[in-house]
């Protein structure tokens, strides 16, 4: 939330730390709200290019989609998010996950997938995660 009387360059300002590269991803989402663009242009141009300045750098990718940019990008994204959060988390609660038996290995393994993929995280991340 931008405080009153201070526009989106002056909130983008207070939430940059010590550089102009490590900016916040809240910070970088308020910047690409506030300056709409077509789909294409806000993924291909601007992050690209954002993407690029922190690889010349050695940084890791500051437009890399991170579920607090997506939120604040993608209205329905963020309106299915909490519509299928409460139900990914009831799912996860009736689970099997006492004992060593399969079941509450896989019961265990299987709530924590339905817990991270309540907070935005995808499914290819997801995946890859070990």
């Amino acid at each position: 939330m931008v405080p009153p009387g201070i526009g989106a360059a002056g909130a983008v300002r207070r939430l940059v730390h010590h550089s102009p590269l490590q900016v916040a991803p809240e910070a970088l989402a308020l910047f690409l709200r506030e300056h709409p663009a077509a789909v294409a242009t806000q993924r291909q141009r601007r992050l690209s290019a954002i993407n690029a300045v922190h690889t010349r750098r050695y940084y890791p990718p500051g437009g890399a989609p991170r579920p607090s940019v997506r939120h604040h990008l993608d209205a329905g994204r963020a309106d299915r998010l909490e519509r299928i959060a409460p139900l990914l988390l009831k799912a996860a609660l009736v689970l099997p996950v006492a004992g060593w038996s399969a079941a509450g290995v896989f019961g265990r393994r299987d709530a924590l997938l339905l817990v991270l993929a309540s907070t935005g995280m995808n499914f290819t991340d997801l995946r890859s995660s070990r």
